[in-house]
């Protein structure tokens, strides 16, 4: 091979390895059930509709009676219940095996369906845990006294208090604000039940 058909071969790779690591994840909000859901776009809230997620919507809130479900072109796909606020700034975007994606849940009830992994770490958060997963349904839940993470299908690893645990499918733990431990526990069918009809959807 000459040099010059090397280094033309080199340069290739180079960029298609380069896009391989880092591509744009576009996200789309499928669906809504409801009518109050908002977006935070720099200080302002502006009603949400069925359509691309905006560019700039940093924040997503819903009211007492509205779920909405957002789907993303790398197959993930995030369902969002009632009465719930979740910053969401690192889902659309760059994506890919160094990028990490990152959703934190101020309240309210979040599903998360990532069957393939493109990213580095995917970790929901919450003021006091961290799910950390590799390509998993899981569900995570926040109130003002305590943090629920349950495992639908994968592994889960929850992070707090400086402790770690890994939680398997069909296990949950909760998370209170007094707790120096996590407690990996087989949640009750009718607890599992009641927690994945707040989400609806395909969670149903």
């Amino acid at each position: 091979m000459s040099h010059a058909r090397f280094l033309l071969f080199f340069v290739l790779a180079v960029m298609a390895s380069t896009q391989a690591a880092s591509a744009e994840r576009r996200c789309v909000v499928e669906a809504i059930k409801g009518r109050s859901v908002e977006y935070r776009s720099g200080s302002k809230w502006i009603d949400l509709k069925a359509a691309a997620l905006p560019h700039g919507a940093t924040r997503i809130r819903t009211g007492p009676q509205t779920r909405l479900k957002i789907t993303c072109d790398d197959a993930i796909v995030i369902t969002i219940g009632r009465r719930t606020e979740v910053e969401l700034s690192r889902l659309v975007g760059r994506s890919g095996s160094r990028v990490d994606t990152v959703l934190s849940l101020d309240n309210g009830i979040l599903g998360v369906s990532a069957p393939h992994r493109t990213w580095r770490h995917f970790r929901v958060r919450t003021p006091l845990a961290i799910a950390s997963v590799r390509s998993t349904d899981w569900i995570v839940t926040q109130t003002d006294a305590a943090t629920a993470v349950f495992v639908d299908h994968g592994r889960v690893q929850v992070l707090a208090f400086g402790n770690h645990e890994t939680l398997e499918a069909g296990q949950g733990a909760d998370i209170r604000s007094n707790d120096t431990a996590i407690t990996a526990e087989t949640w009750a069918a009718e607890r599992v039940s009641d927690t994945k009809a707040r989400l609806g959807f395909a969670w149903q």
